[in-house]
């Protein structure tokens, strides 16, 4: 591996080695469960959370209780959100979603889209609630890796999650 690509072995004599990306996975690091509506779980990594002033660089995990089917007829289950909030004006610009099917495995990547207010209890509230107000949640909503993020969506213990509303500074 080189700088995050992966060496392609060339397939005949002579022919050019490539660099490829290597295809993107479901986080592994340290979770937290910020709410559900039951049809679907939001975590953020906390490994990819980096504060900048009032900005916060962010990786959202969104579990779908029952897997959806995108236009093209892939079952997915899986949605990583990488993007910036702005807690100082309450705005969320998503600078990719991976998608990922029923086994976590990779199916597409969606580009970049605009900034946009963030709605009250959208997943992005919940996320700001967490990275802009430091809104606590229960200690049972910790975990470590999606397959362990998975093994809780069933417990009836959840303490469900709710952030306060703060005003966005005028």
């Amino acid at each position: 591996m080189i700088a995050g690509f992966v060496l392609a072995a060339a397939t005949a004599p002579n022919a050019p080695v490539t660099l490829q990306a290597p295809k993107p996975t479901l986080p592994d690091g340290e979770l937290v469960l910020l709410g559900s509506d039951r049809q679907r779980f939001v975590f953020l990594d906390r490994s990819r959370t980096v504060h900048d002033a009032s900005k916060v660089s962010v990786s959202v995990l969104i579990i779908l209780a029952t897997p959806m089917v995108d236009p093209q007829g892939a079952r997915f289950k899986f949605v990583v959100g990488d993007g910036l909030i702005r807690c100082d004006l309450r705005t969320w610009t998503s600078a990719r979603q991976r998608v990922f099917d029923e086994a976590g495995d990779y199916l597409l990547t969606g580009g970049p889209r605009p900034e946009l207010k963030i709605q009250p209890t959208t997943p992005f509230d919940l996320v700001a609630g967490y990275v802009c107000d430091k809104v606590p949640v229960p200690a049972g909503n910790y975990v470590v890796g999606w397959r362990t993020a998975l093994g809780i969506l069933s417990r009836k213990d959840l303490t469900p999650y709710t952030p306060h509303r703060v005003a966005p500074k005028p």
